[in-house]
Formats: C-alpha cells, sequence, structure tokens
C-alpha cells in the first residue's frame, strides 16, 4: 500500500532538514506510541493503536512493537525502514521524505509504502488503507505543527 503527500512549512530547508533527523521530536508524532527506546541506529517502539474506526465490534486496538532507523539520509532526503509485529502479523514501512527550499518556505514531499500482513485478511483492505490514511495524516499535521513552531 502506498500513500504520499506534500506540505509546506515558513523554514528554511536546513531547519526543516536538522528537525527530520531528529527522530526523537518525530516520536512525538506517533498515534498510539507506548514507549520508544534506542539502540545504537535502531528505535524499538511499543505501539496501541485505536483501530475502532474499523467497525469490527471485537476489536478496537491493536498492539505491537517496531524496529525503525534510517536509512540512505542525504542532505534533502530522509529515508526511514520500520519492521515488526501487530496483533501477530508482520508489519514493513518505508518512509521517504524530500525536501527543497522555495524563497523562504520548504517543501516537503513524502511516501510511506506498507505491507501489513495478515492484516489485510483480519481487518480488511480498505479499513487498514482508511485506518492508516487517518493515521498518517494525523502524524504528518503533527510533524508540519512542530517544524513550523519548534525551534530547531
Amino acid at each position: 500500500m502506498l500513500l504520499e503527500g506534500e506540505f509546506t512549512v515558513n523554514r528554511p530547508v536546513q531547519e526543516v532538514n536538522r528537525y527530520l533527523r531528529d527522530m526523537d521530536r518525530i516520536m512525538t508524532c506517533l498515534p498510539g506510541l507506548q514507549q520508544y527506546t534506542r539502540s545504537g541506529e535502531e528505535y524499538v517502539c511499543r505501539i496501541k493503536l485505536d483501530v475502532s474506526k474499523a467497525e469490527n465490534s471485537y476489536l478496537s486496538t491493536l498492539s505491537g512493537k517496531l524496529v525503525a532507523k534510517y536509512e540512505d539520509s542525504t542532505e534533502n532526503m530522509a529515508r526511514i525502514s520500520a519492521n515488526g509485529r501487530i496483533a501477530g502479523s508482520s508489519i514493513q514501512l518505508i518512509i521517504i521524505v524530500r525536501t527543497s527550499q522555495e524563497g523562504g518556505s520548504t517543501s516537503v514531499s513524502w511516501s510511506s509504502e506498507m505491507e501489513f500482513g495478515l492484516l489485510i485478511r483480519i481487518i480488511g483492505e480498505s479499513k487498514v488503507r482508511e485506518l492508516s490514511t487517518f493515521n498518517i495524516e494525523k502524524t504528518i499535521e503533527c510533524i508540519r505543527n512542530q517544524m513550523e513552531t519548534v525551534q530547531t
């Protein structure tokens, strides 16, 4: 499943790039994050996601563990990969964020490629897409707001 988007922030590209390389700041924007620890270059995350929007009477939350790390980052591009399990299903994520200066602002484009394994069968592909879109939009809005307001 692939989701993509773009937004603009009123910050110089250098500040935005510094923010994007600070995983501790980004972690505060992840919905359902219960805790995380850093182990070398990896971030081990425990999550509990609200999936009540999926309208399954027997399922309101999903818990799991993800291990995330930066890969192949350059000055104006960050690539984050994450692997783990949620509700016993294997999960893989690749998130790519690119930045470019546009006058006094910075354009930020992102893409998220996700593999959900058996979770698709448990909830259904359309519900997984709906829940993913909701959570990613919430995360992106938080990140955008932090970029606008937090001093780097």
